[in-house]
């Protein structure tokens, strides 16, 4: 069985820094952000504010955290750096899009990570990945590949199978 410290061992053995890193996952697992290890406080989505109206993002920062899930384009990214946030975007397991986005947005100063397929491995009630091992690992290939210097994500929900995770 791979654990989660093996994979992470691997991970960095076979994949060098690059000259500049923006982030990175130093040996057991920990986030490095600029090649210091950091803590980090993130949120996937941003509370909602529209009752009392409000500013979501200036919310998320001003409670402490560093980093919010975001879409993927240069306004919400824009919008964090505004508050001093940091942002992840994800870009599917299609080489199209990841090609797309990573042109777009990855010299923007508010991207830290990118992150793969949202829960790759999810399906209610059935066994198996809703998106196949394979094309995952193609799409951390060429994000790694297209920019180095970014650490991938990627998001598991607490329902998968120990065989399916396993893949």
């Amino acid at each position: 069985m791979l654990t989660r410290r093996a994979l992470v061992a691997a991970a960095w053995a076979a994949t060098p820094p690059p000259p500049v890193v923006v982030s990175a996952v130093d040996r057991d697992g920990m986030p490095l952000i600029g090649g210091r290890r950091t803590f980090l406080h993130g949120l996937y989505q941003l509370p909602s504010l529209a009752a009392g109206g409000g500013d979501a993002l200036r919310a998320a920062a001003d409670a402490g955290f560093h980093v919010v899930h975001g879409d993927a384009t240069r306004a919400s990214l824009d919008a964090a750096a505004a508050v001093g946030l940091k942002r992840w975007v994800t870009t599917s397991a299609a080489p199209e899009r990841i090609r797309a986005r990573v042109t777009e947005l990855a010299l923007h100063p508010a991207l830290l990570f990118w992150e793969t397929e949202d829960e790759p491995s999810y399906q209610w009630n059935k066994q198996g990945a809703r998106v196949s091992p394979a094309k995952i690992k193609d799409a951390y290939a060429l994000l790694k590949k297209l920019d180095p210097g970014r650490a991938v994500y990627m998001n598991h929900s607490p329902t998968n199978l120990v065989s399916t995770l396993q893949q």
